[in-house]
């Protein structure tokens, strides 16, 4: 079971240019899973729906979105060792993969 990953929307309302740079990890190298437990996510940033090199400064402007996706740790131990019970809460809590 991995960790849960979250999305944060930014929006901008600046009149003027901002120059932004992005500090995040994980955006190319999963976290890994251990004792059977499957790999976390990958983290992204989005500016206006596409996907940025979050290595380089970055321009925006009123009216722009900026999409964080932090990624989702590592799970550990294998879903499959679950009750059926404890997989399928854990499925509708979005903790497991469909």
């Amino acid at each position: 079971m991995a960790g849960s990953a979250r999305d944060v929307a930014i929006d901008i309302e600046s009149d003027d240019d901002i120059a932004a740079l992005f500090v995040v990890e994980r955006t190319k190298i999963a976290a890994p899973g251990l004792g059977g437990g499957t790999a976390g996510g990958l983290g992204f940033v989005t500016i206006n729906g596409k996907t940025i090199d979050n290595r380089r400064p970055q321009f925006v402007r009123g009216g722009d979105r900026i999409v964080l996706g932090t990624p989702g740790g590592g799970g550990f131990g294998s879903a499959n060792l679950r009750s059926t019970a404890d997989r399928e809460r854990d499925q509708k809590m979005g903790y497991l993969e469909r």
